[in-house]
């Protein structure tokens, strides 16, 4: 199956990304998060977000707005 798991950081996602991936589930990252204030919070989120996608190779979905 495939899915579309909207991420509010990337630590929590790990796990869970891994477990459904493990479940034999087709997994894409989504990022949009504009309500996570302040903006360096929302920058440091978005930052382990795309470090934990490319070190578990999950392919991603961004926006940035």
């Amino acid at each position: 199956m495939k899915v579309l798991f909207h991420v509010c950081c990337g630590p929590c996602f790990a796990r869970a990304g891994t477990l459904l991936r493990e479940e034999g589930h087709d997994v894409t990252a989504l990022w949009y998060n504009p309500n996570v204030q302040p903006y360096k919070e929302f920058e440091a989120r978005l930052k382990a977000f795309r470090q934990v996608c490319e070190a578990e190779g999950f392919p991603t979905v961004v926006d940035d707005t």
